[in-house]
This record gives structure tokens, sequence and C-alpha cells, in this order.
């Protein structure tokens, strides 16, 4: 909505105009929400105003403001309109016009004094009509949704329009599907396969290894033994011809060859010059076979990112296979947890769980054979603490929080999981008592076992804090020893002896 012109003062007299300032942008401000209430009076008071031809409807403006309701000690709403960021985008007057009612009288020509309120009602001085979409602002209105089902639509309608629209070029449908059991047909990109190969020759034996890598991330290792002598320069060679005669087979015309042996890439590139005459056959040999590729190119990589390639000669070159046998090829698997612990519930079961009176007597109602009256006595006041759903026991701590039992075996793999697990960060054992409560297990004695655990973790002793140590090494002297600098002599024997009868002196 934005405010329009009314009859009452004519534009040709006196109009408003807004100057905005072209450094500041239009502001169209969000929808503000309302409490039901307000918003009814507020569509009663725009109607009103929107009947009487002071505002209308406008779309698409630059400039949105939003209604600022205002109660009244009535109980009626003033509706106002924040133009705040209008306000800050137009310059201000520096000599204002108090007298506004008066101007306009005089303006007019007319000798009687003009008693119009210009500030209030319907009697304001119009907005120019160019400036009128800058006092637009948001008004709500309440819609109503009811769904409404899709009506029926008989074949025969449906058939008498497409009759209607039929084209000249119609060709009847094939409905017979070569590739039944085709799912779908996608393009793929003519991304590159990757081949890395090695070459083995030591004292034991010779063999050669290749690897073709599809764009999918799929691996096909080749291998093979060499029955003949030759250098190491010579089996890196075979390894090539073996990998490229391998992707010709598999009619891929786009590779990228990688390899750690700085010789073979860099005279298969032309970088270098092959001088050796054992090597020259080999290099015109690789050279016919890229005639069969769209696209080939010889890379360089360090040795550790060429490991399989080395393992798969390797292994060619020390194993021991005779031509008349048939060796399959080698499957490589990969067990993310040990044989140990993924057979540990069936190898360890504890039958005797500590709970196994609780569970009879909250189950069974039903006491140990040998207990006495104390014993039972202390079981019914222990029990009360236990909550038995289906097969599984709980502890009811104090604030109602519930915590599984668990046995021994159960209680063993909690430790080493809080401790020294993914998440495990080498606490000390009171705070793993509280971490395996928090976490909703519970045991008898698991404040002792925690504390155990964690004296007995061979990482806990080596990168603890030492406390009792001395903050820089101490080191070690040893004690001096008697007369170790001094000397003793004997002199004598004296003649005649001295006056108390001796006739040696020892002096030091």
């Amino acid at each position: 909505m934005v405010l329009s012109r009314y009859a009452r003062v004519k534009t040709d007299i006196v109009v408003h105009r807004l100057p905005i300032r072209q450094d500041c942008k239009p502001v169209q401000q969000k929808l503000r929400r309302m409490r039901p209430d307000i918003a009814l009076k507020i569509k009663d008071e725009v109607k009103k105003q929107f009947d009487a031809g002071f505002l209308q409807e406008v779309k698409y403006s630059e400039w949105v403001a939003n209604i600022v309701p205002v109660l009244k000690k009535d109980g009626k709403v003033r509706m106002c309109v924040d133009y705040r960021d209008l306000n800050k985008a137009s310059p201000k007057d520096n000599f204002p016009l108090p007298h506004i009612d008066t101007l306009v009288a005089n303006t007019a020509g007319y000798s009687l004094f003009s008693f119009m309120d210009g500030f209030s009602g319907y009697n304001q001085i119009k907005m120019h009509l160019e400036d009128m979409d800058k006092t637009t602002f948001i008004t709500l209105w309440e819609f109503d949704i009811v769904y409404v089902s899709q009506k029926a639509i008989k074949g025969s309608t449906i058939a008498e329009f497409l009759a209607s629209r039929a084209l000249k070029d119609y060709e009847p449908l094939n409905f017979n599907f070569p590739n039944e059991e085709l799912m779908c047909v996608a393009t793929t990109e003519d991304c590159p396969w990757m081949l890395s190969f090695d070459g083995v020759s030591n004292a034991v034996g010779n063999g050669i290894g290749a690897v073709l890598v599809s764009p999918n991330g799929d691996y096909y290792p080749f291998t093979c033994k060499l029955d003949f002598d030759c250098t190491n320069n010579m089996a890196e060679y075979e390894a090539c011809i073996m990998g490229l005669r391998a992707a010709i087979e598999r009619g891929i015309r786009t590779m990228e060859v990688y390899r750690d042996s700085a010789l073979v890439i860099y005279q298969l590139r032309g970088e270098w010059e092959t001088r050796d005459p054992k090597l020259i056959n080999y290099r015109k040999i690789v050279l016919g076979l890229l005639e069969e590729f769209d696209d080939i190119t010889f890379n360089y990589i360090p040795r550790d990112k060429n490991q399989m390639a080395d393992a798969l000669a390797t292994l060619a070159s020390m194993i021991g296979v005779n031509k008349e046998e048939e060796m399959r090829p080698i499957q490589m698997s990969i067990f993310e947890a040990p044989t140990s612990r993924c057979n540990i519930e069936e190898e360890e079961k504890d039958d005797n769980p500590w709970y196994q009176d609780i569970l009879r007597y909250v189950r069974y109602r039903k006491y140990p054979e040998q207990a006495n009256e104390n014993d039972k006595r202390t079981l019914r006041r222990l029990a009360c603490d236990y909550v038995l759903d289906g097969d599984i026991l709980y502890k009811r701590r104090k604030d109602q929080v519930l915590l599984r039992c668990v046995d021994t075996v159960e209680a063993k793999l909690i430790l080493e999981e809080v401790h020294e697990g993914v998440c495990g960060t080498h606490a000390n054992g009171f705070t793993m008592a509280r971490q395996i409560m928090r976490f909703g297990y519970y045991w008898s004695t698991m404040e002792g076992d925690c504390i155990n655990y964690a004296k007995k973790c061979h990482k806990c002793q080596i990168y603890e804090d030492k406390i009792h140590v001395p903050p820089s090494p101490l080191h070690v002297m040893t004690s001096p020893w008697p007369f170790s600098i001094w000397g003793i002599d004997v002199i004598g024997p004296i003649s005649p002896k001295a006056s108390n009868g001796h006739r040696f002196i020892c002096s030091h």
C-alpha cells in the first residue's frame, strides 16, 4: 500500500517531495509478525483508508516499510508506519517551516486564513506522484487454504485431446527391448587407466609384477617369474611390456604409466639415451606397443608409491613354481578386527555373572539354596535397586537413571574401549568409572577394575607425568676412598732406639 492522492487539497497547489541521496540504496524491511487481534484491527484500519481512496495497491516496490501498531487508552489501535530507513536516506531540511498551514493558505491566493490541520486525519498534503512508491508499506492479510480434490477425467476425454493434437511424423513405439538385463545406460568420462610395474633380479631368482587400476578404483594384478638370466633393467622392461600387453587385451586406449625407476621412465619418454645393447630391443618393442594407445604418458613416482607392484615382483622372484603346475591368482582380503575378538562371544562366556542371584530373585522371587535369613534380607534390599526388562537387568541410580548390568566378558571389552579405544583418552580409574556410567553400563566391581586396568596400561606407564622425579637429571658421584690421594711411608729401623723404645717412624 502507498499514500495516494486525495481530492481535499489539490496537487497543483502543493505536494510533498521525497528526495533520496544517491549513495543510499532502497531498503525492503522484512515482514513483522503480530498478534491475531492486533492484525484484525490493522486490517480494519487499512480497509477504511483504502475505501476512502487514501491508500492504493502497488507491486514490486523498491522501498517497503512495516506497520507499527500503537495501542491507545481506549483500546483502539493507531496505525503508524516505520519510515526510519526512508528518513535516513532523505536529506534533512536545515530551515524547517513550522507554519506550513499559513504558507499553504498564502500560496493559494485566498484572503481568508485556512484552518486546515495539515498534520492529522485525511487533510495531509499529498505526496508527489513520482514519490508515492517510496512510501510503500506492508499490510497483513489472512488467507484460508481449502484443499479441493482433483475431479476425475474420463479416458475418452484424454483420448480426444490427444487425437486433436496428433503429430504428422508420428512413429509407433517399439516395445521390444533386447537388453532386458540392462538396468541403466549411463555415459562415463574417458578417464585414464593407471599402470604401475616393477622388476626384481636377485640371487634367488627373477620376477616381474604389474598392476592395472581402473577409473573406478579396481585393481588387476599380474605377476610372472622369469626363468632366464637377466639384469634388473631388463626385468623392468619385461614388467612394462607385460603390463602394456594386458592393457591392450582389455581394449584400453588411454593410460598413465608409473614406475619408480628413473632409467626406464626417462628412456621411454625420450629424454635419456639408451646405450645398453640389451635394452635397445626392449625399447623398440615398447614403442611398438604404444601405437595401440590413443594417449599414454610415463611418470616417475617414489618407491613407497609403488609397493604393490614391488611386492608382486619380489614374490615371483623368490617363490619356486613348477612349469607343469598351475598357480591360481592370489586373493587379498582385509580383516578390520582380530579373529580372537570376533569370536570372543563364542569362546568366552560368563555362565555365572555377578548379578545371577539378583536376577533370579527379581524374576522368580527365589533365593539361593544355601542362603540364610541374613543373606535373604540382604538380597531383598539389593534387589530394590534393580529393574528387569525382558532378559536385561538394569541398575537404578539415585537419579532414577537405568544402567545395564554387564558380565565379566563384556566388562573387559568396555574397559578396553573406554581407556584405549577409538575415543579413549587413557584416563585414570575414577574418570573411567564415571565415563562408563555415563555410557549406561554397570557392574559391581567397576571402580576397582578401572583403577587396576589404568595401572597396568603400558602406554600410561611410559607417557604419564613423573611426579616423583626431580626436574633435572641427577649425576651420581662415587664417595671418595679414605687416603685415596695420600701416601704412607715407613722410616727405620732407627739406631739407637727412641726414648720410648720405637725403632720405626710412619709418615703420611
